[in-house]
């Protein structure tokens, strides 16, 4: 929509050609353009797809039926998490970010987290600057409290809402853990051995 605003704009301006013929061939070469944008995007967001699916793909059995048999009966559930889930699938920055939303969907699927907290958590991945995940799984090493300041990291963290400042110490807030917990220490567990 704001392409056809600003082509509007253009012709408005007088600054695209004039003839109707010229004008046909720009309006054919701008949607061109759209169309192989789109290409590109529906690229992207298949192979974020595929990262997401390769991590989700091994739960057991028992598990997975049970979250089968609770989302069928309850559609409109099920149809919420499939809208969050693939929205934060769509919207990820990195592979990093995409492993710990498929972490937190295991999890989910699971039954360690509650499909309300599960949703509290994809805020703050959503919000949360993957390079922060370093800082956070530091952070679990001291009971998520740290006296003095993580200057590289604090305010990716304060800003995704996981911490708080009080005084002179740094605490990560419930969902910050549950975020480390069961998706961030799982993706270290997976990709780095520790």
């Amino acid at each position: 929509m704001d392409g056809l605003v600003r082509m509007f704009e253009l012709v408005v301006s007088g600054t695209l050609p004039r003839t109707p013929i010229e004008l046909i061939n720009y309006v054919c070469t701008f949607i061109e353009l759209v169309a192989r944008i789109r290409d590109v995007r529906d690229k992207i967001v298949t192979n974020k797809c595929k990262r997401f699916f390769s991590r989700v793909v091994n739960i057991p059995e028992e598990d997975r039926q049970r979250f089968i048999d609770e989302h069928n009966a309850n559609p409109k559930k099920r149809e919420e998490m499939v809208r969050i889930v693939f929205d934060m699938i769509d919207k990820a920055i990195s592979d990093s970010q995409i492993d710990v939303i498929a972490e937190l969907v295991i999890s989910y699927i699971q039954g360690k987290i509650t499909f309300e907290q599960l949703t509290s958590i994809m805020f703050a991945v959503k919000m949360l600057n993957p390079s922060a995940y370093p800082s956070l799984k530091r952070l679990a090493e001291t009971n998520f409290v740290y006296n003095g300041r993580l200057y590289e990291s604090e305010a990716l963290l304060l800003a995704a809402g996981v911490a708080s400042r009080h005084g002179n110490q740094l605490r990560v807030n419930d969902i910050g853990r549950s975020l480390y917990e069961y998706g961030i220490k799982p993706y270290y567990d997976k990709n780095i051995g520790n």
